[in-house]
This record gives C-alpha cells, structure tokens and sequence, in this order.
C-alpha cells in the first residue's frame, strides 16, 4: 500500500501548495456556477444592488455624473463574459440618457442634455415620453414618497435588460438598435398591460365596511304596500286571472306584503 506520508511523526522542511487537477475540470466550472447565484449569472442585480443604482441615479448631481453611473450599470450588467463591440457603451450610453429624460432629476433639469440636434433630439423626446409613460403606469397608486425610488428601481432593470440586448445582438444587427428596439417593445408591454405592479392595500376596518353598507340600505328607497292591480270589471276583478277576488286562484289580489327595489330587481316580502 502507498504510504502519503511516510514519517508522520516527522516536521516537514517546508510546505507547497500546488491546483488540484480538478480545479481545471469541467464539473469544476459548473459547480462554480452553480455557487454563483441566478441573478448574477443572468446579469440581473439583486435588491440590494438594484435599490442603490436606483437612489445614485436619482443624486446625481449633474448630466457628466449620470453618465458615469450607467456606464457602471452598463458594465455590471453586461459581466464578465460580454462580448459587445467597444463603441457600443458610448452609444447606449447615450440611449438610457434619452430612456431617462423624463425621470431623472439630472437630465430633467437641462434643456437640451445631449447636444443633439432638432430631428434626434425630438427622437429621444418620444422614447423618452414611451419610457416614462410606461413608468408611470407601473408606479401608479404608490405613495409619493415611495413612488421616485420605484420609479428609478424599474428603470435600473428596464436599462439592465437593454444592455444585456447590446451585448449579444442578432447577426447583422447594430448593437444599440437592437436595445432601442427591445426598450421600446418593454415600454409598449408595460403600458398594454396596465394597472400598477404594487396595488395599494385596503385599509378600511370591519367597522367602516358595516357603517358604509348601514349607509347604502338607509338610502334605499322605503319599503311600500303591494297592491293588486285591478282591470276595468271592478276594484275586486283580478288583473292576471281574471277571476274575482273570492275565485282568484293566483293568488294576486290575496297577496299581503311588502316590497322592495334594489337596482334592477324587486324583492318581495310575505
């Protein structure tokens, strides 16, 4: 049998430390992967990380340190494995500058932020309105207070989502192209399906619910005397059988009770 260690109670002269054959292996790589959370793999930031890139792009002071910040988003975003073209960042750079206009305090504050002329600047305006109007829509029935910082939030991962599209594009296909494309396609998405991603909880107690149907049944019209319709043969004749009242067989000029109209039905009472 192989002895590792054939003076064990022996001190060793010194000690070396040498890679594991199977730090190399393919099962290496995957179990690296598999440590690696989802979201991390994916590109995508977690909570905590999203909430701090959403409140930095809500500080910034002015338009050159915005920029600074989605370059870093950008890079996050695309990891370490990204293989889109270098000029790409600079373009889509300027892409999320004209996504955010709208919301971000640094672009809204300036009148003409990117330089540009009339024709591409009333192109950015109209993404920009898109992206905002979609925001609005998801942000909508959230306290003011609580409603820029999730606005920003969902911006983070709407630009995460069109950087991730700049850095693997379709054969053939600009690279900041296909990212507008794929923001838009979002902000259109969003807007189709309405309605708020948070709803507002409803607050009202047991005791407001009874009071408000209490309220609801007192405005109801008055409870009224039913009568029996009578024809022209006399006040005793019934309407439906045509009988009189001793021979009525229906019943309707015998009937004692009340009624009572909620909305489009009559409810009787015997």
């Amino acid at each position: 049998m192989f002895d590792f260690n054939p003076t064990p109670n022996g001190r060793p002269a010194a000690v070396k430390f040498e890679p594991s054959p199977f730090a190399s292996s393919p099962f290496a790589r995957a179990a690296d992967r598999e440590r690696t959370p989802r979201h991390r793999r994916n590109g995508d930031f977690g909570v905590a990380e999203e909430t701090a890139l959403a409140q930095a792009l809500l500080s910034a002071a002015d338009a050159t340190e915005l920029k600074r910040l989605l370059r870093a988003l950008i890079e996050k975003a695309w990891g370490t494995g990204a293989s889109a073209r270098p000029h790409a960042k600079r373009s889509l750079v300027r892409l999320l500058e004209a996504a955010g206009e709208q919301i971000l305090p640094a672009l809204s504050n300036t009148s003409d932020p990117f330089g540009a002329g009339r024709a591409e600047g009333a192109r950015r305006g109209k993404l920009g309105s898109l992206v905002k109007q979609a925001l609005n829509t998801r942000t909508r029935g959230l306290a003011p207070q609580k409603r820029d910082l999730e606005t920003a939030r969902i911006f983070v991962r709407a630009a995460a989502k069109a950087a991730r599209a700049a850095a693997s594009p379709p054969a053939d296909v600009d690279p900041t192209a296909h990212a507008r494309n794929v923001l838009t396609a979002w902000a259109a998405q969003m807007i189709q399906e309405g309605g708020p991603m948070i709803r507002s909880p409803v607050t009202a107690s047991a005791p407001t619910r009874v009071a408000t149907e209490k309220a609801i049944f007192a405005a109801a019209p008055a409870p009224r005397r039913l009568q029996a319709k009578t024809s022209g043969g006399g006040p005793h004749t019934c309407t439906t059988c045509a009988q009189s009242a001793r021979a009525c067989q229906c019943g309707t000029v015998n009937r004692n009770g009340y009624w009572v109209r909620r909305g489009r039905s009559i409810i009787i009472h015997f």
